[in-house]
């Protein structure tokens, strides 16, 4: 009896220091946004009226809320040509921490596989573009409305860890950018050729599907960090065209995914690389499909030039593609970027340029 007395005084007296802690807590609210403006120039585009063009490629507005020290809410909604209303709301969601080793997230939240694909939003994205990897998201989706247990332990050498599992609908072919070309690059180039098949893309991006997956990450002092990825989808409804006899065909799609993903920073220089396979099962038939990239950047004051190489294989053939640029960023709220592409596909090149100016409030 006089144990449990002495238990009962250190737990009321705990939870009088916790109430004391959130009584003292001062409510945070943070409000910010960005208008991305895009030109665009391509050399030699086939199948487009034009080879230049000029609009508002991103408009973002982003609100965080956090009413006590281990909870958080977050909204982000992101205008895009071409985008429906339900992919304008990229991220709501709430995430509670238990502790370091433990947060609790529920909502929808970008798909935390690759660490590039949190750097989806074009104020916080190094380069003009996208690489191939999250632009055609044909890999992994780009957000999910799910469930994510992740956290992290250690210090200098620090583990880390996310798992998720929810729904989501595909985002495969989704025009971006001023002419509406980017996240086309695999079909644009798959038509240039004759194709065994073509899909029906806009039933594919509607239908809800789920799925589930996990990040692990081992980093030392924020400097190296090498990661391992996996997920794996249910059967995705797909419509195929098969050209031969011009009819479309239900069928179900699989994708078993796996990836690696390597970062090095040292000062000012910034090495990131991943390399992703999926074995995709369709019409009774796997396709060996992998995506991979290396960017290595160096900031020099406000200056930040990059470089970046990439490699999508798909169905036999393979699109490589080269990008140089520079990030100048004068003050805070503006950011100026200009980009050189070159896409190479079997005997096709294709040339380009990408000027961006982002303003952020």
């Amino acid at each position: 009896m006089k144990k449990f007395g002495i238990l009962t005084v250190i737990f009321i007296m705990t939870m009088v220091s916790v109430w004391g802690q959130e009584d003292t807590w001062e409510v945070r609210k943070h409000i910010t946004g960005y208008v991305a403006t895009e030109f665009n120039y391509f050399d030699n585009l086939k199948g487009y009226d034009k080879n230049i063009g000029v609009s508002v490629a991103e408009a973002g507005f982003l609100f965080n809320y956090q009413p006590i020290k281990d909870l958080k809410f977050k909204v982000v909604a992101v205008y895009r040509p071409n985008s429906s209303v339900d992919q304008l709301i990229n991220e709501i969601n709430a995430e509670y921490k238990v502790n370091n080793f433990l947060n609790v997230k529920a909502g929808r939240f970008l798909t935390p596989l690759s660490p590039i694909n949190t750097f989806y939003y074009a104020p916080v994205n190094v380069s003009a573009t996208l690489p191939l990897i999250t632009n055609l998201h044909q890999v992994f989706p780009l957000n999910m409305d799910a469930i994510s247990l992740n956290g992290s332990i250690g210090n200098d050498f620090k583990f880390g860890y996310d798992l998720f599992a929810g729904g989501y609908r595909n985002s495969v072919n989704m025009k971006s950018g001023a002419m509406g070309f980017y996240g086309t690059e695999a079909d644009y180039f798959e038509n240039l050729e004759e194709t065994s098949f073509t899909v029906d893309y806009e039933s594919f991006n509607t239908s809800l599907n789920f799925g589930g997956g996990g990040h692990i990450q081992a980093s030392y002092k924020d400097m190296i960090t090498v990661g391992f990825n996996v997920f794996k989808g249910q059967k995705e409804n797909i419509n195929i065209m098969l050209p031969q006899i011009g009819q479309m065909f239900p069928e179900k799609l699989q994708k078993d995914v796996y990836g690696f993903n390597f970062n090095f920073k040292h000062n000012s220089l910034n090495v990131v690389a991943e390399w992703w396979d999926n074995d995709m099962t369709i019409m009774g038939e796997t396709y060996d499909t992998s995506d991979g990239f290396v960017i290595v950047s160096n900031t020099f004051n406000k200056l930040t030039p990059y470089v970046r190489y990439e490699q999508h294989t798909a169905f036999g053939s393979d699109i490589i593609r080269y990008a140089a640029g520079v990030n100048y960023k004068p003050i805070f709220e503006t950011t100026l970027k200009l980009e050189y592409l070159h896409y190479d596909y079997n005997d096709y090149d294709l040339n380009g340029l990408v000027a961006s100016v982002i303003y952020s409030f």
